[in-house]
């Protein structure tokens, strides 16, 4: 599942505050069926994942180290904004944002019209790629890393789950219900 979790690799402004949203509501209830499916696995340091959901100009992220399998109110942050040459993130809540933030924030401005990015590991799916017709990042970069997010935009294009060699994938929908379908229909086909 690729490197130690160190924890997150960017400066972050982080300003106290409640989130509140209806959006957090969706993120728990995926979290949940991630980890009771294996696609977000216990890890030291917390869980082998982490899931956002746009909210206009913003995103709703997991935690750094965050309990996928009961993800607590203060486990949900808003990233208001971010900065991939600074390697900075401006937040909101009262955790960390997930190691993953400028991976997320990347896709987003990638792809417009997606509004849920979920990030887990489930090695079949490494293991069946090529049957299961799955792009893969060419080589296996760091957990978040730069090095990582321009991986996974060089194949993104517009695939709803690509892979992240020897760490995981990610799937995108114009819907929380959507990218975590995604997972669970990949899962029923390998």
């Amino acid at each position: 599942m690729g490197n130690e979790y160190k924890g997150t690799k960017f400066r972050t402004n982080l300003k106290e505050a409640v989130i509140e949203s209806p959006l957090a509501a969706e993120l728990k209830y995926w979290s949940a069926v991630l980890a009771r499916n294996n696609c977000a696995p216990a890890i030291p340091g917390g869980y082998g994942g982490n899931l956002s959901c746009r909210e206009g100009n913003s995103f709703l992220i997991t935690a750094s180290g965050a309990n996928l399998a009961n993800l607590g109110n203060d486990q949900i942050v808003r990233v208001v904004n971010f900065d991939l040459n600074r390697l900075e993130v401006d937040a909101e809540g009262w955790c960390l944002p997930s190691s993953e933030t400028l991976l997320h924030g990347a896709v987003y401005k990638a792809r417009p019209e997606i509004k849920a990015v979920f990030h887990g590991h489930y090695p079949a799916f490494e293991e069946n790629f090529m049957r299961l017709g799955l792009k893969i990042t060419a080589r296996a970069a760091e957990y978040g890393s730069i090095d990582l997010v321009k991986d996974v935009l060089e194949i993104l294009g517009d695939e709803s789950i690509v892979l992240l060699r020897k760490h995981g994938f990610i799937s995108l929908g114009e819907t929380a219900d959507e990218a975590g379908n995604n997972i669970l229909d990949m899962c029923r086909a390998r």
